[in-house]
């Protein structure tokens, strides 16, 4: 059974919510094909998750939270109460942290000559 928390953000009325397996994968699938992070996702996503799992696994999206007086501390209890009710989630994109740190500057040895600069006709075969 899917846990569910509810917790008080900028004054309003938010719940918190324990995606499913098919939704991580979704999310998982979301992340690697999303090409411009948000502010958020620079703020937080390095320590907690993306902008768009966050919004999955919430009752609202979070620009409804935000307006000009929202300072990040406002903000950083619910990426925690995410984490607290989604903990695999959280295991998973740790792992997914350390991969992408292990994979930064790896070069894979292909035996093809590749010059760095300007396009390079296909090897021939």
């Amino acid at each position: 059974m899917q846990k569910i928390s509810e917790i008080k953000v900028c004054g309003k009325k938010v719940v918190v919510r324990e995606l499913t397996v098919t939704q991580v994968a979704r999310q998982f699938d979301g992340i690697e094909g999303q090409d411009v992070p948000t502010t958020l996702d620079w703020m937080f996503a390095e320590d907690y998750m993306p902008q768009n799992v966050l919004e999955e696994i919430i009752s609202t999206k979070v620009e409804t939270l935000v307006d000009d007086d929202t300072a990040p501390s406002d903000l950083e209890p619910l990426y925690k109460e995410a984490l607290r009710i989604n903990p695999f989630l959280e295991k998973a994109l740790k792992q997914m942290r350390r991969i992408g740190t292990l994979m930064e500057g790896l070069e894979i040895e292909t035996g093809v000559p590749v010059k760095r600069t300007g396009l390079q006709p296909p090897p021939s075969t």
